[in-house]
Parts: structure tokens; C-alpha cells; sequence
């Protein structure tokens, strides 16, 4: 059986190999979207945000327990998905609310996802 890559991972866009009819070598579900693991995890997060599971904050959370030391390689739409999440930075304001720096729209996204189209 010839092994050319067949898909693309969603966060760096490398092309790998996914055997999909394989009965006896079901992919594990990191493998359905992206070439390791750790870039798994990564889309999980992006996805998270831009589809209204996640806040910002939250996303910071979870991406201080992730790998990002090749995010040189990523796609650029993801680049700046994870710029804008480790960017954010909260201030204290009047009445004990808390609002982003940068005063940019942080509203719901729901069902909106652009950044992993199949």
C-alpha cells in the first residue's frame, strides 16, 4: 500500500498520511485534524475561541500547558488567533470591572468558525 500524504494538518498546514479505511488502524481523533498530538491541542483551543466555548482568558489558561515552541510553523490565521489570546491583557476599571486593553470585540462567535473548513 502506497503511504503519499492524503490530508493537511489544520494548524501548520504539513501534509501527512491518514489510512481512512483502515478497520484495524482506526486514526486516533488527534490524527483526523492535524500531523502530532501537541498541534491537536492547539486546535482545540483556536477552535474553542472562535467557535464561543472558550474566553479569551480561559484559551491563556490552557495554552500555557501546550508546546509552542514551533509556532513559527504555523498558518498564519492561527498565528494570530494565538497572538491575540496571549496578548490579552486585563485591567482593573471603575466598579470593579474588568475590561481587555486593547478594547477589541470579544462577543460571542457561535457556530462561526473560519479558521478549520474542511
Amino acid at each position: 500500500m502506497e503511504t503519499k500524504n492524503n490530508v493537511k494538518c489544520s494548524i501548520c498546514g504539513k501534509g501527512y498520511y491518514l489510512c481512512k479505511s483502515c478497520e484495524k488502524h482506526k486514526p486516533t481523533a488527534w490524527k483526523l485534524y492535524t500531523d502530532t498530538s501537541e498541534h491537536y491541542k492547539v486546535f482545540q483551543i483556536v477552535h474553542g475561541i472562535s467557535v464561543g466555548i472558550y474566553t479569551k482568558e480561559e484559551a491563556k489558561k490552557k495554552l500555557a500547558n501546550v508546546d509552542l515552541s514551533d509556532m513559527n510553523t504555523f498558518k498564519s490565521e492561527v498565528k494570530a488567533v494565538l497572538n491575540d489570546i496571549l496578548n490579552t491583557e486585563k485591567i482593573e476599571v471603575e466598579d470593579n470591572i474588568v475590561e481587555d486593553k486593547r478594547n477589541v470585540s470579544t462577543k460571542n462567535n457561535k457556530g462561526k468558525n473560519k479558521f478549520f473548513k474542511k
